[in-house]
């Protein structure tokens, strides 16, 4: 695995995987407006649930990839 940080505290991870299936790990500032939109988008978002200091949820794209997505811990502005 490699995590490379990036500007602002974003952080970059990547992994070994399965050929042709991928898992994005993201981190965003607005978890409930992330969900909505990747709802809308068809990517099947499931419950949000606490991870801490996280809130998170995994969602599926029409493709079968995998995201999970976590809300930011990073306290004021960037």
């Amino acid at each position: 695995m490699a995590i490379l940080e990036l500007r602002g505290g974003t952080h970059l991870a990547i992994a070994k995987g399965e050929t042709g299936v991928g898992v994005l790990d993201l981190m965003v500032d607005d978890l409930d407006q992330t969900w909505t939109m990747l709802e809308g988008a068809g990517a099947r978002p499931g419950a949000v649930r606490r991870s801490f200091p996280h809130r998170v949820f995994e969602a599926t794209d029409p493709e079968g990839n995998r995201m999970i997505v976590h809300s930011s811990h990073v306290a004021g502005e960037v």
